[in-house]
């Protein structure tokens, strides 16, 4: 099993204000990771950091066994780190077939063949401007893009936020099903949507609340919601085990 990502006590600061506090995991070959938590929670900030468009912070960080900082890899990075922004990043004249043709000549891991068969799974039509399209539509192309590529890292920060929540599972399933050859991480607050497709997880309110497998955090547990509701001190979410405790007592 090839070792994809590993962080070490990871810590990110903004005027003294913390963003992220000791962050560890590491990811293999074949993960798909939740990096769950609310909005403001430091999701954004650790994917901005894995993808080198934040460059101060503390810790370590391996890709490859290549460490992140060294500058001389960044064209390495972006070779095999396929990365889905929360935001618009299209250019909206351009069709899908267009966007194929630019993805081609830009990554040298794409495949405009897998292109076609995710638009014709998510309903995506080529011919159609960018412009034109819905915001769930547009996501649907641009994730399409990138599950054509054969990366080593996929990187989603919270992917598809436009779509309905029949779509959002359909797409989730299409991530495990295409995202095989290498590690993925998923960066959202919608855990219940994700949590049947992934292998890891960890709860982040800009440190680690809980971090393991899946199996690991669903012990004495229904979901992954309650949880991360528990992690997060919501006391109105007990564990199962204590919950049994309670009602034997009665």
């Amino acid at each position: 099993m090839e070792t994809i990502l590993n962080l070490h006590n990871v810590s990110k600061h903004y005027d003294g204000i913390i963003a992220l506090d000791n962050i560890s995991f590491t990811l293999n070959s074949g993960d798909i990771f939740g990096l769950l938590g609310r909005n403001g929670g430091g999701k954004t900030t650790m994917i901005k950091i894995i993808t080198s468009m934040l460059t101060d912070f503390t810790g370590d960080i391996e890709f490859l066994g290549h460490n992140l900082r060294d500058k001389k890899n960044l064209i390495f990075f972006k070779q095999h780190i396929a990365y889905l922004p929360d935001r618009d990043f299209l250019y909206s004249h351009m069709n899908g077939l267009q966007s194929i043709a630019f993805f081609k000549d830009f990554f040298s891991d794409f495949n405009d063949k897998k292109a076609l068969e995710i638009f014709q799974l998510l309903d995506v039509v080529p011919t159609q401007k960018i412009s034109t399209m819905s915001k769930g539509q547009a996501e649907k192309l641009a994730l399409s893009l990138m599950l054509a590529r054969e990366a080593k890292l996929y990187l989603f920060d919270e992917p598809l936020a436009g779509a309905d929540v029949i779509s959002r599972d359909e797409i989730f399933k299409l991530i495990a099903t295409y995202c095989k050859s290498g590690a993925t991480i998923i960066a959202t607050h919608l855990i219940s949507s994700v949590e049947a497709i992934l292998t890891k997880a960890l709860f982040l309110n800009k440190k680690a609340m809980a971090y393991g497998s899946k199996e690991e955090l669903l012990i004495d547990f229904n979901s992954l919601e309650d949880s991360f509701r528990y992690y997060a001190s919501d006391s109105t979410i007990k564990p199962l085990k204590q919950l049994e405790n309670t009602e034997s007592k009665e």
